[in-house]
């Protein structure tokens, strides 16, 4: 005998008397109060979008999709149905999603938790959407206003459009011809425009003509700029504001410029930017494009001017005086950026344009502010930030505030990216010898010579350099930071040991506890073998955490044909003559796994340029002994 499957409609024909419906609209209280059950699925016809998985997020993935796309969130609507079922009263959720001008819902499918209405309505309204927006987001989003203007206003002369086209029509067009999609307001952006005009129907039902009389417009000059720009009181008041952190609320944004780690700056963008200002800046290009330029005569330094730079007007802040080249340094108050321009190329700013709060926000990566002179550092941050878009999070609200980058994953997961910049950094640090195999030579520093016959090698001195520029002083070192007793070494910390021969700070770490007020220590990064009292020690790892775990830059090794058997401290001092303060190049002659490597190393004389063995050199003369 086959079942017969029958929906809420169907119960209500068949049984009108048994059957009482009512609707309540469920705040969010409601999800609280249900049970998480296995909910009853009841298929009405061969449709996939009726099948949820019960481990996807199908709320999540929406979301995701459409800030993708730069369009608003998605807002849901839930409905409690309640149906007589025998003696009981069972209660079925529906819930209605709307995003951009569509809506589906979880409607016929009958679910007993909100959360798998919202389940049915998200996968429903996906299904809907990616026909029309694509799969993912295979185009990107126009961020030039200016010439997304341009280009909207070529499609309407080149398909001849005298009675207007609708927004969506329009949104269509420009995808098509561009490859681009449209901003989720660019109706909004475009409004500032002079020549367009626009009738609006009903909600989300706009209609878009192209003004023909927008070239009376630009002989008007600068006439009315003012009533086009709709400035907060607060900004007309005070000019050159510039834009900050309110909050410790979370924030999309695009990263505009690095000049290292505690000089980073940031635009907000997507449902976090300024309206405000992208307003003026459409204002401002069509302005400027449209009517006469005036190129000031004299710039004066602090001063703000405007400059055409890469096909769009930027306002900027003159940084230096003129220079011998007739260039001077302009500063991009908006991005962050900052160029030398042509004296010639800088035109005056009619003073509404700098009611907008200036853009660019000037930021610190949390963690990573001790370390924004490291080598490599600036080229990391170029490569992993610069001109992407994060979420981010302030950690402080300080002038200059501190903040954590995120990176939003397709699982909805989020990636701190401070801390894959820090992965980064660390892995750039790490010393390594080529292989036996690779047979490849190298540069290094003999920086030492210790009492079990081996040498230590440094092979970046890059890092070296770096760390004693980042390493702390006597100032920046409280009582808190010292030790008190040997309880509190840990195995493998690293600590800090003044150095009493050059008064610096040294990474070291502690190979024997003599007693309970002195310990011997390796400095693991030239190989210096000192002893020091535990209370002058200091804990790194409070003063700064990266500083504690950049690798040791010191590679303890043996020398081939001088092993630790026969070496002494007499062969070392001849090993130390022939260098001198010169670099040398080291091959690898053997490399026991988990063991000390033998090298070989080699000079270049200074007089003809030829290069030489150390080690066979030293060799020969011991045998002739």
């Amino acid at each position: 005998m086959t079942s017969k499957s029958y929906t809420a409609q169907s119960r209500l024909q068949k049984y009108p008397k048994k059957c009482d419906e009512t609707l309540n609209k469920v705040d969010e209280g409601v999800k609280n109060l249900t049970v998480e059950e296995s909910v009853q699925l009841i298929e009405v016809e061969n449709d996939p979008c009726l099948e949820v998985h019960d481990n996807y997020d199908y709320v999540g993935e929406l979301k995701f999709y459409l800030k993708n796309l730069n369009l608003p969130e998605p807002s849901y609507d839930c409905m409690i149905k309640k149906e007589k079922y025998d003696k009981t009263i069972r209660h079925i959720y529906i819930s209605t999603v709307k995003a951009i001008d569509k809506s589906s819902s979880s409607y016929p499918v009958e679910c007993k938790t909100v959360v798998y209405a919202k389940q049915v309505a998200a996968k429903k309204m996906i299904a809907i959407l990616k026909p029309n927006y694509g799969e993912s987001m295979v185009y990107h989003i126009t961020s030039d206003i200016n010439m997304m203007a341009v280009r909207i206003k070529e499609l309407f002369k080149s398909e001849f459009k005298p009675n207007g086209l609708m927004s969506s029509e329009l949104e269509e067009m420009y995808r098509e011809k561009f490859q681009e999609h449209l901003p989720h307001n660019w109706v909004q952006l475009l409004e500032v425009y002079s020549y367009f005009k626009f009738d609006k129907l009903v909600a989300n039902k706009i209609i878009i003509y192209l003004n023909e009389m927008d070239s009376d417009y630009c002989q008007n000059s600068h006439a009315n700029i003012n009533e086009y720009l709709e400035v907060p009181v607060e900004e007309q008041n005070n000019p050159g504001i510039p834009l900050t952190f309110k909050d410790y609320e979370e924030k999309c944004i695009l990263v505009s410029a690095n000049y290292g780690a505690n000089n980073i700056w940031i635009n907000f963008v997507g449902p976090s930017a300024d309206v405000n200002f992208i307003k003026m800046q459409a204002k401002f290009n069509d302005i400027m494009n449209t009517t006469y330029i005036n190129i000031v005569e004299q710039v004066t330094e602090g001063k703000y001017y405007a400059v055409l730079y890469n096909s769009t007007w930027h306002r900027v802040q003159i940084s230096s005086p003129i220079g011998e080249d007739g260039t001077v340094a302009c500063f991009m108050v908006d991005t962050g950026d900052l160029y030398n321009i042509s004296k010639d190329e800088i035109c005056n700013l009619e003073p509404v344009f700098m009611k907008t709060k200036l853009q660019a926000i000037k930021c610190i990566l949390t963690g990573l502010d001790n370390f924004d002179t490291f080598d490599g550092l600036q080229e990391i941050l170029n490569e992993m930030i610069l001109n992407k878009t994060f979420f981010v999070v302030p950690d402080s609200l300080e002038d200059c505030a501190r903040v954590t980058l995120y990176e939003q994953r397709k699982t909805c997961y989020r990636i701190n990216v401070n801390t894959m910049i820090k992965q980064q950094l660390i892995e750039t640090t790490i010393i390594k010898l080529p292989s036996f195999e690779e047979q490849t030579v190298v540069e290094g520093i003999v920086s030492s010579f210790v009492e079990s016959g081996h040498f230590y090698l440094q092979l970046n001195s890059n890092v070296i350099s770096s760390l004693k520029k980042i390493l702390p002083n006597d100032e920046s070192l409280g009582p808190e930071y010292f030790l008190k007793s040997k309880e509190d070494i840990g195995v493998d910390q690293v600590f800090l040991m003044k150095y009493e021969d050059d008064n610096l700070w040294y990474r070291v770490h502690v190979i024997e506890i003599i007693n309970d007020f002195e310990v011997k220590v390796i400095c693991i990064d030239y190989g210096y073998i000192a002893k020091c009292e535990i209370n002058k020690l200091v804990k790194l790892k409070l003063f700064d955490s990266l500083m504690a775990i950049i690798p040791p830059q010191a590679m303890k090794v043996s020398m081939n044909l001088l092993p630790p058997s026969i070496m002494t401290s007499d062969i070392a001092k001849k090993v130390f003559d022939i260098i001198g303060n010169d670099k040398v190049l080291v091959n690898v002659v053997n490399a026991p796994i988990n063991d000390v490597p033998y090298v070989q190393l080699y000079k270049t004389t200074s007089a003809d340029k030829t290069t030489f063995c150390i080690n066979i050199q030293i060799a020969q003369s011991l045998k002739k002994q």
